[in-house]
């Protein structure tokens, strides 16, 4: 009687096939575990940062206190204001961040309070929690405010009234330099409370721009000075060229330059708002691609909550410019703000209007 082949018997061909078999399910099996598992760590953390962004961003200022211009009544300290016949409350939804470019190389170099550096370019994101929506204030670096003056040694000396972007100069270059352009900045705004900052130096801008592949934006001719009807794509050097070049010759180069970074600002945020689409991870990538390049109190948790609930507020962004005119002053130009103008910007973004 003739046998027939164990097949079961792992010593057949087909036993060896089997094994075979076996081994690679069991691979597959361990792929696609650990795929799912990396997905499931990357979403807890995620929605960690998410809601540790979420809390640390909706808790209301503590030393809410605002000022206004004569003739405007306030009430609870300013939470509430009666102007030109109307009346506004303070909006608890809205958040401010201070966004600084530095004329900085690196922010390792520290020199005596008054010689580290100028704020050359300021800018203020409000963002309102409840409407999602996002609104970029320019202000002008010539802008004449109340800043705080440092001995080299570090002691407070005093207020003098200068220009903005010499209060970055009064701090350590770092931190102490951003919240002393922020308190300016607040208080060229009435006291509005801003929540953090960021100051990025010149580098950083190249870095920013590379990540998401160069942006389109209007050229300029005639050494940035005039706009053209083409477009032109910059990378990392052109990039830097595009916002900071300037002729200093002329009394207000400086409101051409922010034409330019107003233009260079809402391509790059197109740019990353269509990457963010693809991959919901492109802000904190960039938030991390900056370190070694930025300064800022902002957190991985703000920018995760940041990214997911304000992409569409990004993408339909609205710009303000603080209004004012250029005059010749002493020494530079500087930039005189219209008060009047001013407060009613901050009404629209800071306050809702109610009945009276």
């Amino acid at each position: 009687m003739n046998s027939q082949p164990n097949n079961t018997d792992p010593k057949t061909p087909g036993g060896k096939k089997r094994r075979i078999k076996r081994a690679v399910i069991g691979i597959l099996i361990g792929l696609v575990s650990l795929v799912l598992l990396t997905v499931l760590i990357c979403a807890i953390t995620v929605a960690v940062l998410y809601h540790q962004g979420k809390n640390s961003l909706t808790v209301p200022s503590e030393d809410f206190s605002v000022t206004a211009p004569s003739g405007v009544e306030m009430e609870n300290d300013g939470t509430v204001v009666r102007y030109n016949g109307k009346r506004y409350r303070y909006n608890q939804n809205t958040v401010a961040f201070l966004l600084i470019g530095t004329d900085k190389e690196t922010f390792d170099e520290q020199n005596d309070a008054g010689l580290n550096g100028q704020a050359d370019a300021v800018y203020l994101a409000v963002l309102d929690t409840e409407k999602g929506s996002v609104d970029l204030v320019v202000v002008s670096r010539d802008s004449m405010v109340e800043v705080n003056v440092y001995s080299p040694e570090g002691a407070l000396v005093g207020t003098e009234r200068m220009q903005l972007c010499l209060s970055y100069a009064y701090g350590d270059g770092k931190e102490s330099s951003c919240e002393n352009t922020l308190r300016s900045v607040s208080r060229l705004l009435y006291g509005i409370p801003i929540q953090s900052y960021l100051a990025i130096d010149l580098d950083a801008v190249g870095v920013l721009v590379d990540a998401v592949g160069g942006v389109d934006v209007p050229e300029y001719a005639d050494n940035y000075t005039r706009k053209t009807d083409n477009t032109v794509t910059l990378s990392g050097d052109s990039a830097l060229r595009y916002v900071r070049a300037r002729d200093t010759a002329v009394l207000d180069s400086n409101n051409v330059r922010m034409e330019r970074q107003m233009a260079f600002i809402s391509a790059f945020v197109n740019k990353a708002v269509a990457q963010t689409k693809r991959s919901v991870g492109t802000p904190l990538d960039l938030y991390n691609a900056l370190n070694g390049y930025m300064v800022t109190d902002i957190t991985p948790g703000e920018v995760t909550y940041l990214a997911v609930n304000y992409l569409g507020g990004a993408q339909n962004m609205r710009i303000h410019t603080v209004p004012g005119q250029v005059v010749k002053g002493e020494k530079y130009a500087e930039f005189i703000l219209d008060e009047a103008a001013l407060y009613e910007l901050v009404l629209e973004l800071f306050y809702v209007e109610e009945e009276a």
